[in-house]
């Protein structure tokens, strides 16, 4: 195999991603709901960094994000833009298991943070994938 990188295939970063999907209470406003699910990042922090958590971010589906955009796209494109039945995607990395199941079973996870999701999110939509990442671009560069 030649050592050039554009041949190599990629390789994962090794790491614990786990993304957190889920839907806004009945009745609760997108302006509320982004109130309160900012709220509860701050609350999840310091427990993210307590089990060496790389990067945790909060992704809120706004219906005029998707409008605007169907708008640019034309009736054509925009009829294959299908927008997912959620309202919210957490997005949190780990570098071991380890540290991902720290995260998970610490006490305050189950006494402060479940809670205080239940207040504004509805629980029995809230899914949760695990994995791999592989970065393409960073920071606005092509990285592979």
């Amino acid at each position: 195999m030649s050592g050039n990188k554009s041949t190599a295939a990629p390789s994962f970063n090794d790491v614990w991603r786990v993304t957190v999907t889920g839907k806004k209470k009945e009745g609760l406003s997108e302006k509320e709901f982004a109130r309160r699910y900012a709220l509860h990042g701050k609350l999840a922090g310091p427990l993210v960094v307590k089990y060496n958590g790389i990067s945790y971010r909060l992704h809120q589906i706004r219906g005029s994000h998707a409008d605007e955009l169907r708008e640019k796209l034309g009736p054509e494109l925009s009829s294959q833009l299908a927008v997912g039945d959620i309202d919210g995607v957490s997005t949190l990395v780990f570098p071991t298991a380890k540290d991902l199941a720290g995260f998970i079973s610490d006490p305050e996870y189950g006494a402060k943070l479940v809670p205080d999701a239940s207040e504004f999110g509805e629980v029995t939509s809230i899914q949760f994938s695990v994995g791999d990442e592989l970065v393409v671009v960073d920071d606005g560069k092509f990285v592979l």
